[in-house]
């Protein structure tokens, strides 16, 4: 079975190593022979066919400035004597990145695991450097906004009748302390949802899942509770 485009094609339930064709955009370029010299009299010569060679080439992204532009209007007749359109409702309240923009340093940290000292020397190369704290500002705010995205998943795991669960711990630096102590970050996942969760212990998990007939809980790994 084949999968969409930009997957690993599946053959007897193992990966072939191949890849299918992408959907990719296409530009043409013409050569011109007359202006190349390979032509001696350009008078007689008729085109008639034409040879093609495609070449994967790759089109750096780039940064651009989404200018609304909204007219004002007077009227000395209007309950309103000055009227224009709000403005557009963005992500960050009063903040300068659009939704493409976060979308793309949300991805790029968690999708690609790439850092945002790293995320800031790219968009370096696209014209803007954002300070590390204005990156992280977006990511924290990002995610406020997407936090009832994550809360509907949840209501959807917990409606699920097997979820798989597992954690891995981590050291979490304690304010005014010489040490770290252990946390954990928990994965849920059904059919069609993978949430992640932080509990400041291992103790148990803070997603509210309850063990009875209708549902139960798959851990990967058989720990002690800490």
């Amino acid at each position: 079975q084949e999968n969409r485009a930009n997957e690993l094609i599946v053959r007897d339930g193992k990966f072939s190593g191949e890849v299918a064709e992408p959907i990719l955009g296409r530009a043409a370029k013409l050569a011109t022979l007359i202006e190349l010299g390979y032509l001696d009299d350009a008078r007689y010569a008729r085109r008639f066919a034409e040879d093609k060679t495609e070449v994967l080439e790759y089109v750096p992204a780039s940064v651009v400035v989404l200018e609304h532009v909204r007219p004002k209007y007077s009227c000395p007749h209007c309950q309103d004597q000055v009227v224009s359109q709000p403005a557009p409702h963005l992500p960050i309240e009063q903040g300068r990145p659009g939704p493409g923009m976060l979308a793309y340093v949300l991805a790029s940290k968690y999708a690609d695991h790439l850092p945002l000292h790293r995320l800031q020397g790219i968009l370096q190369r696209c014209g803007i450097r954002p300070a590390r704290s204005t990156l992280c500002g977006w990511v924290e705010q990002a995610a406020t906004a997407l936090q009832p995205l994550v809360e509907e998943m949840k209501r959807q795991v917990l409606k699920s009748p097997i979820v798989q669960s597992d954690d891995t711990p981590i050291p979490v630096l304690c304010k005014g302390k010489p040490h770290t102590r252990r946390g954990a970050m928990w994965v849920y996942l059904d059919q069609d949802h993978v949430i992640f969760e932080y509990t400041p212990t291992r103790a148990g998990t803070m997603l509210g899942f309850d063990v009875d007939k209708r549902q139960f809980v798959a851990t990967t790994t058989a720990v002690a509770a800490a």
